[in-house]
């Protein structure tokens, strides 16, 4: 609960009051955290495949950064507090203070890794109003509760055991993959819990690998002896022998005997690790790059563009949540009531992107805006040789075969020749 001093505006608020980012409730009884929340941490941080590829998904989704557009940006007219060329000013404030580019490929990674990313909005009590800052919480802390099928709130557990209670409209919940309204559709879908029973069969085929190669370095051997009491004593010597370094030398010959096991070789342990990492890329649906260097060009672009599908939906949420969650709460704090930002991914757009080079270089040598030197000197850029240009030559204007009769057209002064 609140205390007196945030009610009254005196003192800043640690926690957020969002408009309607849980929206939509969802069916069913008590849904409880998936527990194997830290084994999903720890691939992302140790396996180097699931690593690259959360990363690869994330920097494709979120890496290039974000910028705000808006259609009425030349209109004059107030929109409550503000035009919309001002509320735009405000929205690229806001992103600069929030580091709101960073704050969304951090987003953007713990949806994937998860499945949900919790995101509490500090704000400022009073007018003038808005966010103060973005604070990502570890999703592995925080959980929500349901009353009688409504959600009635969060719960951050700290370190030290304490809990922390958010009311349902104090935090930002993105969820990754969210599929309608099952049963633990806040919590999402982990992309790496889809791999999650390959991941361990994986890991187990490969420390399999690792015996039979220390087996195949150092194979078994079996001892034989003739009496039961040699057995001790041979135990007794194969363990002095093992700690000093060296080999045992027995006598006599048949006194004790031995037989080394055969290691097999060719089991085809290799193809059922490469068969179980491709059912890994296809269920991370990640660009890797082992398989794109194998791919002929064909594949590898078929490839990425069934991975870019899913990047683009990645984006539509994002965009969705960004524009009303964030801007659009913002923006309506300040008193503003007009159109609304669009969230762009990407650089800014020049204009430049859509313009043809060959239409710009013939128009722009029809019209005399570039110069024949110019235009060759762009074309030579681009990797196009072309001969010298060479001046026409002059032509010699060709002699009257009467060259020699003079041919007067009038007087001394042009003046016209006298009539017949």
């Amino acid at each position: 609960m609140a205390s007196l001093l945030e009610r009254l505006g005196l003192r800043e608020a640690t926690k957020a009051l969002t408009g309607d980012a849980i929206a939509s409730l969802f069916n069913g009884g008590i849904v409880k955290q998936p527990r194997e929340l830290s084994t999903y941490r720890n691939y992302y941080e140790n396996d180097s495949t699931v690593g690259t590829s959360i990363d690869a998904l994330s920097n494709m989704t979120c890496g290039n950064g974000i910028y705000p557009t808006i259609k009425d940006a030349e209109d004059k007219k107030q929109y409550g507090s503000m035009t919309p060329q001002e509320a735009l000013g405000e929205v690229n404030t806001l992103n600069e203070r929030v580091r709101l580019d960073e704050a969304l490929l951090n987003v953007n990674k713990c949806m994937r890794i998860y499945g949900y990313s919790p995101v509490e909005r500090v704000t400022r009590r009073g007018p003038p109003g808005g966010i103060l800052e973005l604070m990502v919480l570890e999703p592995e802390s925080c959980e929500y509760q349901r009353t009688k099928n409504v959600l009635s709130g969060f719960t951050q557990k700290t370190e030290a055991g304490k809990s922390v209670p958010f009311a349902a409209d104090e935090l930002l919940w993105f969820t990754n993959k969210q599929v309608g309204n099952a049963k633990g559709a806040l919590y999402g879908q982990s992309d790496v819990r889809r791999v999650l029973r390959l991941l361990e069969i994986r890991d187990a085929t490969i420390d399999n690998i690792n015996g039979i190669l220390k087996n195949q370095a150092r194979p078994p051997v079996i001892w034989k002896t003739k009496s039961k009491p040699d057995v001790d004593t041979l135990k007794t010597l194969l363990k002095e022998a093992k700690q000093a370094g060296e080999d045992i030398v027995l006598y006599p010959l048949d006194a004790v005997q031995n037989e080394v096991v055969k290691i097999d070789t060719k089991i085809p342990y290799w193809e059922y690790v490469a068969y179980i990492d491709g059912l890994i890329f296809q269920g991370l649906h990640s660009p890797m790059l082992d398989y794109l260097r194998n791919a002929t060009q064909a594949s590898a672009d078929t490839m990425l563009k069934v991975i870019q599908l899913d990047i683009e939906g990645s984006q539509r949420y994002l965009k969705r949540m960004v524009e009303h969650e964030i801007w659009g709460w913002h923006l309506h704090k300040k008193g503003y009531t007009g159109e609304i930002p669009s969230c762009n991914f990407g650089a800014p757009k020049t204009g430049l992107e859509d313009l043809k080079l060959d239409t710009f270089l013939s128009k722009g040598l029809e019209i005399g805006y570039l110069s024949p030197e110019r235009f060759d000197a762009i074309v030579k850029m681009k990797g196009l040789s072309l001969p010298e240009r060479t001046e026409p030559e002059a032509t010699e204007q060709p002699q009257n075969q009467h060259s020699n009769i003079t041919v007067k057209m009038g007087g001394a002064n042009n003046e016209p020749p006298p009539a017949a």
